[in-house]
C-alpha cells in the first residue's frame, strides 16, 4: 500500500524524493499547465503556463497519483484531501492508498515561521515565495489540524524523512 504524505513547505518533501521508493508530487506542477501537458511525463512538460487555473487539474493530479502509486511506497502530495471527505476516503480505498498529514511540532507560530524562513532561504526560495508561505502558513496549519486523518509529528530538528523513519513508514 502506498502512503500519501501531505505537509507544509520546507519539511523535506522534495529532499525525500531522492530515495528510490519516494516521489514528490507537488500539485503546483499540475494547476496551470495547458490540459495536454498533463499527459506528458513531468520532465517533458514545457515550463509554459497559460496563467489560468485548469479546471481539470485536480482530477488529472489524482489520476497521476494513482498511476505513480504502482511504483512508489511513499508519495508526498499537496492539497489532495480537498473536497468531500467521504469521496476522498472512497478514492483512497478504491486505489489502496493510505493518507497521512505530517506537521511540525512548534511552541509558537513565530518560532515556526522563523524556522521555515531559514529553511526556505537555505534551499534558495525567492523572497516572494517565502512571503507567500509566511502569509498562508497559519491558515494551512489550521486546515490540516482540522482534517480527520492520521497525523505524523515532525519533531524539532527533524525533517520529513526522519519522522517517517521514526514512525516506521520508511526504513
Amino acid at each position: 500500500m502506498t502512503v500519501l504524505v501531505e505537509s507544509i513547505p520546507t519539511m523535506g518533501k522534495t529532499y525525500l524524493s531522492r530515495r528510490e521508493n519516494c516521489l514528490d508530487m507537488d500539485s503546483n506542477r499540475y494547476r496551470k499547465y495547458f490540459k495536454e501537458h498533463y499527459l506528458l511525463p513531468p520532465k517533458e512538460r514545457p515550463k509554459i503556463r497559460d496563467g489560468n487555473d485548469n479546471p481539470d487539474w485536480f482530477e488529472n493530479y489524482k489520476n497521476e497519483i494513482v498511476k505513480q502509486s504502482k511504483f512508489f511506497d511513499v508519495i508526498t502530495v499537496t492539497a489532495v484531501a480537498s473536497g468531500d471527505k467521504s469521496q476522498f476516503d472512497a478514492w483512497l480505498k478504491k486505489h489502496n492508498l493510505d493518507y497521512r498529514i505530517a506537521l511540525p511540532e512548534y511552541n509558537s507560530i513565530d518560532g515556526l515561521l522563523e524556522i521555515i524562513t531559514l529553511r526556505a532561504r537555505e534551499r534558495g526560495s525567492t523572497e516572494q515565495g517565502i512571503a507567500f508561505v509566511r502569509e498562508h502558513l497559519p491558515l494551512w496549519l489550521k486546515g490540516y489540524q482540522e482534517l480527520d486523518y492520521p497525523k505524523i509529528s515532525i519533531k524539532k530538528g527533524e525533517y520529513l524523512e526522519d519522522a517517517l523513519v521514526r514512525v516506521g513508514i520508511l526504513k
